[in-house]
């Protein structure tokens, strides 16, 4: 169904796909997500949106999606990510939300992600991260892409719990300040990009504990 003008799908439209695999709703003009949209897709393992005029995806919309491995949400008009828009996607590796418009995620908004391996957030108007965004013991996400955003600071907290992050790309943002500790945990993290910021220098501990990072600043 991709390349169409579908502006609007009914609740419970794919409700009988039970053995649905991917889903593919791309280059459309869809602007909400209502909550019972992927209802009853119990094993559809990838569901590509991007390119629509997605304003809003309505809490827990992708609770029934919990074979879904691969979602891509990206160049759509998406503006606030909450606690629960993703809440049920426990085997989600894959999330694209790169070139929305994306100002404000709240606090533990990917807590219930804890599959996830890559996560890009590139060429949005993030302007703070949230303080336990990323908090996750288990946490398996090895790529986190924040390039392209309105990003000021990095607090010690923001990427608490990635420990098994390997690759971290924080380029042409507005960075001024990375407050001590912040890389702290990050003992699997070989890539670190903070190209094109506004910084002028850095803590003296600010990367103590990542022994093999390779930075360019």
């Amino acid at each position: 169904m991709r390349s169409n003008k579908i502006t609007w799908i009914a609740d419970n439209s794919f409700i009988d796909l039970t053995s649905l695999i991917k889903l593919s709703l791309s280059s459309n003009l869809i602007k909400i997500i209502s909550k019972n949209i992927f209802k009853g897709l119990i094993n559809v393992e990838e569901i590509i949106l991007y390119d629509n005029e997605i304003l809003e995806i309505a809490d827990e919309s992708f609770i029934d999606c919990m074979a879904l491995d691969y979602l891509d949400i990206c160049d759509c008009k998406l503006q606030k990510i909450t606690r629960d828009t993703f809440k049920g996607l426990v085997s989600l590796e894959y999330l694209d939300l790169c070139d929305c418009e994306i100002q404000m995620i709240e606090d533990e908004s990917f807590i219930h992600l804890g599959s996830l391996e890559y996560l890009y957030l590139e060429g949005n108007q993030i302007t703070q991260m949230p303080q336990n965004g990323f908090l996750d013991p288990h946490s398996s996400l090895m790529t986190l892409d924040l390039d392209e955003n309105q990003l000021t600071h990095l607090a010690k907290d923001n990427f608490k719990g990635l420990t098994n992050l390997e690759r971290l790309y924080v380029n042409r943002n507005l960075l001024e300040h990375v407050d001590s500790g912040t890389f702290s945990n990050m003992v699997n993290l070989d890539r670190l990009r903070l190209d094109k910021n506004k910084l002028r220098s850095l803590p003296e501990s600010v990367f103590q504990v990542v022994y093999c990072a390779r930075s360019s600043l």
